[in-house]
């Protein structure tokens, strides 16, 4: 999807659109050090942000009643998300830049994560 969307199909397009038009480039998985990240960007300490932040409530957690994947959907989730892939490991690479911009240095954005989650846990 990320080719469909930031670059009309290309790989190369969608990447210079994500070097080129977003002020940080947060990933799913490293949520917390996107948050610290994206307030950092707008002034707002570590601290700050875990005010703001919110837990999903255990109610609304569903993770527990997914199903495995079949090897077929896995296969064919693999060959569609060729393309997103590339992107998608690009984006890892930006955000590593623009949270060492940021931070000065990965000590410094772990202290920050550590911070945020100690508020908001």
């Amino acid at each position: 999807e990320y080719e469909t969307w930031l670059g009309h199909g290309s790989v190369e397009k969608a990447k210079i659109t994500l070097a080129t038009q977003f002020d940080l480039v947060g990933i799913t998985e490293r949520m917390n050090e996107s948050l610290v990240s994206l307030g950092k960007l707008y002034g707002l300490t570590a601290d700050e942000m875990a005010v703001i932040g919110q837990s999903v409530p255990r109610d609304k957690d569903n993770s527990d009643t997914k199903l495995d994947w079949t090897d077929e959907e896995k296969a064919l989730a693999t060959y569609i998300a060729n393309k997103s892939t590339q992107i998608y490991n690009f984006a890892n690479e930006i955000f590593v830049r623009q949270y060492l911009v940021l931070f000065n240095n990965e000590e410094n954005l772990k202290n920050a994560v550590e911070r945020f989650e100690a508020m908001n846990p």
